[in-house]
């Protein structure tokens, strides 16, 4: 009975093993799998700011998962920098931005600015989920946009779906209780965007791939690598059927 004992103990073990292995791919895959949000501000009563806001889940070197942020606001008045935050609920229907609530700020923690990376110029981790810190200085187009390379560990995809976010008019300072950023004078509703088309090869056609879709059309591109080559063409077929077309000598 005792090799049956320890064939039960490391049946065990293994499933164990499994088990952990199995939650480890799943955290990794919390990341990839998250949606990229996307939303279109509108003025408030009394403004002309405008613009376009998207947070894209990506995987920072350490592993980690975070949000890339892009953000093109307009209508500003040049050289001015404005604060913009992630707000509690999606609700636009307030006139001035005030029914998006407060902060998103789940963790209940004092305001602060991002760091410097993060667009907020200062500031450490602890902060309000939602607290992206400032635009850049709009330019003499009156237009302002996120710090290239802006990210948010604290701003999860998958946990600001649905909720508001809001330009202010004037700089956010860092302090209490949500970093004197004044009046608001764009909102959006952040939503789940289309997925991004991908381009993979098309077995069995050298030189050409398809450009996915989630229609009932497949789009054959032809590849254009090679300057000995005719100009491309482009064939579209219902019902997700496809097949190359040769260039035309």
């Amino acid at each position: 009975m005792a090799p049956l004992r320890r064939t039960a103990a490391a049946a065990v073990l293994l499933a164990a093993a499994t088990a952990a292995a199995a939650a480890a791919v799943g955290a990794a895959a919390e990341c990839p799998t998250a949606p990229r949000l996307v939303c279109t501000l509108t003025p408030t009563a009394g403004s002309t700011v405008g613009g376009s806001v998207s947070l894209t889940p990506t995987t920072a070197p350490d592993g980690t998962c975070t949000t890339a942020l892009s953000a093109t606001v307009n209508g500003l008045t040049p050289g001015t920098v404005h604060g913009w935050h992630v707000h509690e609920f999606g609700d636009v229907s307030a006139a001035d931005g005030t029914a998006t609530g407060g902060h998103f700020n789940p963790a209940g923690v004092p305001h602060a600015l991002p760091p410097s990376a993060a667009g907020g110029g200062g500031g450490g981790g602890v902060r309000h989920a939602g607290d992206f810190g400032n635009l850049v200085p709009a330019d003499t187009a009156g237009v302002a946009t996120a710090t290239a390379g802006a990210t948010s560990a604290l701003a999860v995809t998958s946990l600001v779906v649905g909720r508001g976010l809001i330009v202010h008019a004037l700089r956010d300072d860092g302090g209490q209780p949500t970093g004197n950023a004044g009046a608001r004078l764009a909102q959006c509703v952040l939503g789940v965007a289309p997925p991004v088309a991908a381009a993979v090869p098309v077995a069995g056609a050298a030189g050409a791939v398809v450009i996915a879709d989630s229609g009932d059309n497949a789009v054959v591109v032809e590849d254009e690598s090679d300057e000995r080559t005719p100009p491309s063409t482009v064939t579209t077929f219902p019902g997700g059927s496809c097949r190359r077309r040769r260039p035309r000598s």
